[in-house]
C-alpha cells in the first residue's frame, strides 16, 4: 500500500474499515451516511447494454449483489432506506480512482475528482451514467420508496450528475489513497475536507498501514464484539 498506486483489493479493505469505524464510534461519524464497494459500479457498467435493451422491451433487470448492497448486506452496511448519502468509489482500471457521492435527498451524483480535468470531465461522466440510471431502479426494487415516501417523485427519474471542481488536488499518483481520504473525511464530523491535500498523502498511507495492523491485532486477541469481524 506504501508507495504506490491503491489496487481494488486494498481499496476494498480500506472501505471495509471505513464502515467498522462508523459502528464502533457512531458519534464521530454521519450515521445517515454509509459507502459501498469499488465492485458495485463495475456491476452497473457490465450489464448497462443488457440493461438499456430490457428496459426497451418492457422487462426488468435486476441484480442480486446490488440489492444486496441496498439491503445493507456488505459488512457493516447501512440499508439504504436509512441513508441520505452513499459514497460510491469508482475505477478506471488501471488508470484513476475518483468519488461518486449519491445524495438521496436531492437526486444527484457528484462526481469528486483528485485529478480534476476538463478534457477527462466526459469520460468521467459516462463511467457514472449506468449508475446514474440502473441505480433508481434497484431502489424500487428494495421498496426504498415505500419506507421513503417524501422521495417517491424520484421514482422514474436518473440520477442528475454534478463534476465537481471544488476539491483538493493531486499532483502524484495518490488517486486512491485521496479517493479514500474524500470518503472518510466527508463521513466523519470532526475532518475538515481543506485538510485532504498532497503533503499529507505519504502520513495518511502509513497511518492506514498501522491503523489495520492494530485491528489485526485486536482481532486476533478477541477483542471485537462478533465472529465475522
Amino acid at each position: 500500500m506504501v508507495g504506490k498506486k491503491l489496487v481494488v483489493s486494498e481499496v476494498e479493505v480500506l472501505l471495509y474499515y471505513i464502515r467498522q469505524k462508523q459502528v464502533y464510534v457512531p458519534d464521530s461519524f454521519d450515521m445517515r451516511a454509509t459507502c459501498g464497494s469499488c465492485h458495485l459500479n463495475t456491476f452497473f457498467c457490465a450489464q448497462y447494454k443488457e440493461f438499456k435493451n430490457l428496459i426497451s422491451a418492457g422487462e426488468k433487470w435486476e441484480d442480486s449483489r446490488v440489492l444486496q448492497f441496498l439491503q445493507g448486506g456488505l459488512r457493516h452496511g447501512i440499508r439504504c432506506h436509512d441513508v441520505d448519502t452513499i459514497y460510491m468509489p469508482i475505477n478506471q482500471p488501471n488508470l484513476h480512482w475518483y468519488l461518486a457521492v449519491v445524495n438521496l435527498k436531492d437526486w444527484s451524483i457528484h462526481i469528486i475528482d483528485s485529478l480534476f480535468t476538463a478534457r477527462k470531465k466526459q469520460e468521467r461522466i459516462d463511467l457514472v451514467q449506468p449508475m446514474a440510471e440502473m441505480l433508481p431502479h434497484a431502489l424500487q426494487d428494495v421498496g426504498f420508496f415505500e419506507s421513503r415516501p417524501e422521495l417517491v417523485e424520484y421514482k422514474q427519474r436518473t440520477f442528475r450528475i454534478v463534476y465537481e471542481k471544488k476539491y483538493p488536488q493531486q499532483d502524484g499518483s495518490d488517486c486512491g489513497m485521496f479517493m479514500i481520504k474524500f470518503i472518510e473525511f466527508l463521513m466523519t464530523k470532526d475532518l475538515q475536507i481543506r485538510d485532504c491535500v498532497q503533503a499529507k498523502m505519504d502520513r495518511f498511507r502509513y497511518n492506514s498501514c498501522v491503523q489495520l495492523f492494530t485491528h489485526g491485532c485486536r482481532k486476533r486477541a478477541k477483542i471485537y464484539q462478533s465472529d465475522d469481524e
